[in-house]
């Protein structure tokens, strides 16, 4: 799998009134997450950045389709203006963010026949529609985390689930997922997730994720389309 924490460099992302910054705060939870999957399920876990330095967006998902993830998370916290407004939210891309039709969405014109009569891809799937195949089990895997924040009491946003568009996650070419911890502007969740209990609750909650997973990921959008 690869763990995505957010920002980093000159970009800082969200800033907590005690002083929190976001590209730190994610970078500090990815390196427990890391170590607690290798540890409990011995999976390979690459991280798309280890130090506080500029990733550009298109570049983490270009890393998790080249290492052949099965599954990216993109870490981050969030802000607002109300000082109040609290809780974890996760989020996954839409099918309507798609375009319903068009030359590029059409496999053949990336296809040549093989002698048995087979389609064989000759050009790698448009980046714009490399998470197109995976939206419902990206839908998916957000449900079962937030079940899981929900069994270990992690404060959750007033609509803990959402689908919209999303840049970093447009070119995973596997289930991916964008994680808010939660919001840094709020001064009390702040130091809940500096202090630990909160952020152990999440790391726990992603990892059992994980190993519940491995079996795989239903298809919500294929049961959708069933009924």
């Amino acid at each position: 799998m690869v763990i995505d924490p957010g920002h980093g460099g000159d970009d800082e992302g969200a800033r907590g009134p005690g002083g929190t910054k976001e590209k730190d705060f994610t970078l500090n939870v990815a390196r427990r997450l890391k170590a607690a999957i290798e540890s409990r399920m011995g999976l390979r876990v690459i991280m798309t950045r280890s130090a506080d330095e500029a990733v550009p967006l298109d570049r983490r998902t270009a890393l998790a389709n080249n290492n052949k993830a099965d599954v990216f998370i993109s870490l981050h916290a969030n802000a607002s203006v109300r000082p109040t407004v609290r809780g974890a939210q996760v989020l996954s891309l839409s099918l309507e963010d798609y375009p319903a039709s068009g030359p590029a969405a059409d496999p053949r014109r990336n296809s040549a026949p093989l002698i048995d009569g087979s389609l064989r891809n000759l050009e790698p799937v448009p980046w714009d529609l490399a998470q197109l195949p995976y939206a419902g089990r990206s839908a998916a895997l957000g449900a079962i985390l937030i079940q899981h924040f929900t069994e270990r009491s992690v404060p959750l946003y007033t609509r803990p689930s959402l689908q919209m568009p999303m840049r970093v996650l447009v070119g995973a070419n596997m289930p991916a997922v964008l994680i808010e911890m939660g919001f840094l502007s709020n001064p009390a969740e702040e130091k809940a997730l500096t202090g630990g209990e909160v952020s152990n609750a999440i790391i726990d909650a992603i990892a059992i994720t994980i190993g519940e997973v491995r079996r795989g990921i239903p298809d919500l959008a294929a049961k959708r389309g069933g009924q």
